[in-house]
């Protein structure tokens, strides 16, 4: 959870663990939403449609386990190129931001932590391919539609959309909610 603090920066973050975001995920958002500077066009376009690409497959994902159709098997796995490739696209304008340093820029670790927070994305994007891979092998999958897992899913969902709002948005009330 994070919460935001009066200091002399008024969004400055502190940040108290999620059981949803990993130690490196969450730092990105303290240092970057309480930066003033812009994210460069280049990598905030990126990485929103790497956001989306993501928030998509899990809902795919999610839809899969409730149908197991082959289309939407499909739908939860064909995207994966294209999310490694916004990532790759992420990692080499961060790069490219940290060896030429601009002015009105972010600092170095924070392109480091958007960096993170990519490889972070794209993860949850292999995992999503391998849920649909795996689940293929099993004959019973009366035991995937469980209703145990759509909450999961829901939450999964929800942490990739604070993702967004912090970034893009930089509404105090992401940092309150």
């Amino acid at each position: 959870k994070l919460e935001a603090k009066s200091s002399h920066n008024p969004l400055h973050l502190v940040y108290q663990k999620s059981s949803l975001m990993t130690d490196k995920s969450s730092t990105a958002l303290i240092w970057i939403f309480g930066f003033e500077k812009q994210i460069p066009q280049s990598i905030r376009h990126n990485l929103l449609f790497l956001i989306a690409e993501v928030s998509s497959q899990i809902s795919c994902l999610k839809n899969y386990f409730s149908e197991f159709s082959a289309i939407v098997a499909t739908a939860a796995t064909e995207r994966s190129g294209y999310i490694l490739n916004l990532t790759s696209r992420i990692h080499k304008n961060c790069h490219n931001h940290i060896i030429h340093r601009r002015e009105n820029t972010l600092d170095t670790l924070a392109f480091r932590e958007i960096n993170a927070i990519a490889s972070s994305l794209e993860r949850i994007s292999e995992l999503c391919c391998d849920c649909v891979k795996h689940s293929n092998t099993i004959n019973n999958k009366d035991c995937l539609q469980s209703l145990e897992y759509q909450p999961l899913f829901d939450q999964v969902i929800l942490a990739i959309g604070l993702i967004d709002r912090a970034f893009f948005r930089q509404m105090a009330g992401v940092a309150l909610g």
